[in-house]
């Protein structure tokens, strides 16, 4: 789809390219932060993460989908504003994952 995009308006692929990517490391990161161990019965379910972390994830994914409808509708600058919000909120998901213990 990108390939596409690229091929017809380059600009607009460069954009889609770049908010795509940053959607998809900005949930990762999330991911990876909040990342609980399971427990050897639940191995073959599906992991249940809290609703909170879901939705923080979800708007920090819309956030970045609303930055790239911006820049590829012809205003960068005004999708600045919506990659501040999902920055911010990526910052408050980093600030809230749970601390390990420090060893004495």
């Amino acid at each position: 789809m990108i390939g596409v995009a690229v091929f017809i308006a380059p600009m607009a692929g460069f954009w889609l390219a770049l908010g795509g990517a940053a959607a998809i490391i900005s949930t990762c990161l999330i991911a990876i932060w909040h990342q609980t161990p399971g427990n050897r019965k639940e191995f073959r379910r599906r992991t249940r993460g809290s609703l909170l972390l879901n939705f923080g994830r979800s708007f920090v994914a819309f956030g970045w989908i609303g930055a790239t409808f911006a820049a590829v509708s012809g205003w960068p600058l005004l999708g600045i504003i919506p990659a501040i919000i999902a920055l911010g909120a990526m910052l408050a998901l980093h600030e809230s994952r749970p601390k390990e213990p420090q060893p004495e």
